[in-house]
């Protein structure tokens, strides 16, 4: 690499570090998201890496044909090119941003109400709103649809790994009015009618 390339390499590597840095300042993982399958890497799987290295050969490509075959030698292209090449190279970690700008206020909120079970293993979730479970439902297919009123969710999950062995609990707090599962999974522990709502328990699990 020839010394004038340089500071074209070095654009593209700060633009590239930027990102991560805004990644990196986004980022709302924890145990209890990874726990339940929820995990934004935007470099985390092999086909993301391959595809980051297909972009930058090409973009790389790009830049030889522009500037040897047609002899475009502008400065201001070329450190623009080099610069905006990352968002190409890297376009993962933007839309990892976009999501974490997003929903971030939701994860932070699961964070703080997760933490793991030491004595039984899993991950416990207290007091989630419904608009919390249903963020972590898509992700688990163990996760039964819940009442429309539904509210201090408490979410007692484990295992659900490739062996496919799980148990999960739930408890939640939900009008009077909603009709609950009438199978063996679904309990009534206690009706408030002064208040109107009824607490459910939910447990299912496959050994």
């Amino acid at each position: 690499m020839q010394i004038r390339h340089l500071p074209f390499v070095g654009i593209f590597v700060l633009m590239s570090f930027l990102l991560l840095v805004a990644v990196s300042m986004t980022d709302r993982t924890c145990d209890a998201l990874n726990y339940y399958r929820i995990n934004r890497d935007f470099l985390g799987d092999i086909d993301a890496q391959f595809l980051a290295v297909g972009l930058f050969a090409g973009g790389v490509a790009v830049y030889y044909l522009i500037t040897r075959l047609f002899k475009w030698d502008n400065e201001i292209f070329k450190y623009a090119y080099w610069g905006l090449l990352p968002l190409l190279v890297f376009h993962g970690a933007i839309l990892t941003v976009s999501h974490n700008l997003k929903v971030g206020a939701t994860e932070r909120s699961i964070c703080n109400k997760t933490t793991r079970a030491k004595k039984s293993g899993g991950m416990v979730s207290t007091n989630l709103t419904l608009k919390e479970y249903l963020y972590l439902q898509p992700n688990r297919r163990e996760f039964p649809n819940l009442p429309p009123t539904s509210k201090n969710i408490t979410i007692w999950f484990n295992g659900g790994d490739f062996i496919g062995d799980y148990t999960l609990q739930l408890t939640f707090t939900c009008s009077v009015k909603e009709t609950i599962g009438k199978n063996e999974r679904w309990t009534v522990k206690n009706i408030n009618k002064a208040v109107g709502t009824k607490t459910v328990s939910y447990l299912d699990f496959d050994r």
